[in-house]
């Protein structure tokens, strides 16, 4: 018998692929880094009480300017107000350990910080210590309801050290209604500024009596009042013709404040 052909060969096709080479294992993309903490600069007494001063005195500057509810109405505040009241607060409330989590903030958080009312309660017993109970203020806040009873507590407390509130509620706060929250920033921290202008921390002030003027009669006038007295008491002494009679337009030139710090500080 024959022998079996051989099977047809197959026509020569192209080279085979290379083996893909197992796969490996990937390393995850690292996760996008944080932005970098805003830097907040702690102010020492001085510059604290001098930068709130100034906010609370003087003429606001670089205006922001936020738009109202009514139909064409808006409200206007300068943001070194804001950045001063920030760092008067961080200042003051430094050490207090129920805020310790939330303090030193930055300018731009001051409103959201003072929604639950907690910060501006601490500031009004600074002014005024224990015209608020602390047992009565909310330090976990966990709803809405303990802000604004936090916040209804401040508003009722700086009307009785002697605030303007009126238009001011607690939604209001809540809301961070910027020109209402500084408002009564404002008067609370002006009354902090000014609570050591008296005798019982300055007896030497009695030496601002006038004629036959009683040490009664000084004490019964406005603290802002006696600081124009104290003003106009160095410069009578000084080669100073000028008067204080306000603490804006008179400041604007800073000719009072060099003949005042003359004697004051004659080293510097």
């Amino acid at each position: 018998p024959k022998p079996a052909a051989p099977p047809p060969s197959l026509p020569p096709g192209p080279p085979p692929k290379p083996a893909a080479p197992p796969p490996t294992a990937s390393m995850p993309n690292p996760p996008p880094s944080p932005p970098p903490a805003k830097a907040v600069v702690r102010e020492d007494s001085d510059q604290a009480h001098s930068k709130g001063l100034a906010a609370v005195t003087g003429l606001d500057e670089n205006l922001t300017r936020h738009e109202g509810e009514a139909f064409g109405a808006y409200h206007s505040y300068g943001e070194e107000k804001v950045v001063a009241f920030t760092e008067y607060i961080n200042w003051v409330l430094d050490g207090e350990p129920q805020v310790a989590g939330i303090l030193p903030m930055v300018p731009e958080d001051l409103f959201k910080v003072c929604a639950d009312g907690l910060i501006l309660c601490k500031l009004i017993n600074k002014a005024q210590p224990g015209v608020i109970f602390e047992k009565a203020i909310n330090l976990k806040i966990k709803t809405v309801h303990h802000k604004v009873e936090n916040l209804n507590l401040a508003i009722n407390s700086a009307k009785s050290i002697g605030c303007y509130v009126v238009n001011i509620g607690a939604q209001d706060l809540l809301d961070g209604r910027h020109h209402l929250v500084l408002g009564l920033l404002w008067q609370v921290i002006k009354i902090l500024l000014l609570q050591r202008v008296s005798l019982k921390h300055h007896p030497e002030l009695a030496l601002l009596l006038q004629g036959e003027e009683e040490l009664a009669a000084l004490l019964k006038l406005p603290r802002e009042e006696i600081l124009v007295r104290w003003v106009n008491y160095h410069l009578d002494r000084s080669s100073c013709d000028r008067r204080l009679s306000n603490f804006s337009s008179d400041l604007k030139d800073c000719e009072i404040f060099t003949h005042l710090m003359a004697p004051i500080c004659p080293n510097h």
